[in-house]
């Protein structure tokens, strides 16, 4: 079953924005078991006295409980690639609850993506000011992405890539000891420097996460 709702969300996936909707037809593919079929998510899990302090929380609509993942994004590539995800999951009617949370990183071009793809934030934090600095949206978005979680209590986050959304957010997550799930995980130059921030920004999501996608 899990197999089958992976294929008909990558079907479905509109074709109109060029380069990325197949990458994101395919991270919907790996993404989407953990939601439709949580036998195949726990049968290739560590012991779960490895995980954070949350991450059974991920296999409890097996009881009947509604999952409620946190997808935060901030620039256009993530919104295309997680646009698969979020839809399928706003899609089901079998307990999932996607929080869905915008930083507003490349606010103009991300807007053209969430109306296309017909995606309304429940959450839109509006961090990029004139002249920020890396570390003030760094900060800004650690404190914005911690604030989100203390109100919205989600099971676990959910990021795309290697942006600084995703090693805030990463890391605002590990603080509250929620599941981290990244999507696009593993690629590294072995360069702090190259590229830069991103191949920094993606190691230390990649030191919290306990799915990678």
């Amino acid at each position: 079953p899990g197999l089958a709702i992976c294929i008909a969300a990558v079907v479905q996936i509109p074709k109109g924005i060029p380069g990325y909707c197949a990458a994101g037809s395919l991270f919907c593919a790996c993404f989407a078991p953990i939601f439709v079929c949580p036998d195949l998510y726990m049968s290739t899990q560590p012991s779960p006295s490895t995980w954070p302090a949350k991450t059974s929380h991920l296999i409890s609509r097996r009881s009947g409980v509604s999952l409620r993942p946190l997808v935060v994004f901030g620039t256009r590539p993530a919104a295309i690639k997680l646009a698969p995800v979020i839809l399928e999951c706003q899609r089901r009617e079998d307990g999932i609850s996607p929080i869905v949370c915008s930083t507003g990183q490349h606010r103009e071009m991300l807007a053209q993506v969430l109306d296309y793809f017909s995606i309304a934030p429940d959450v839109d934090l509006g961090l990029m000011k004139p002249g920020q600095t890396l570390s003030g949206l760094t900060a800004g978005c650690l404190e914005a992405v911690d604030r989100v979680i203390v109100d919205q209590n989600p099971d676990c986050v959910v990021v795309q890539g290697d942006t600084t959304t995703v090693m805030a957010s990463a890391m605002a997550a590990f603080y509250h000891r929620i599941p981290v799930v990244h999507v696009e995980a593993g690629l590294r130059t072995g360069d702090l420097t190259a590229p830069w921030p991103e191949e920094f920004n993606r190691r230390v999501a990649g030191i919290v996460t306990t799915l990678h996608c």
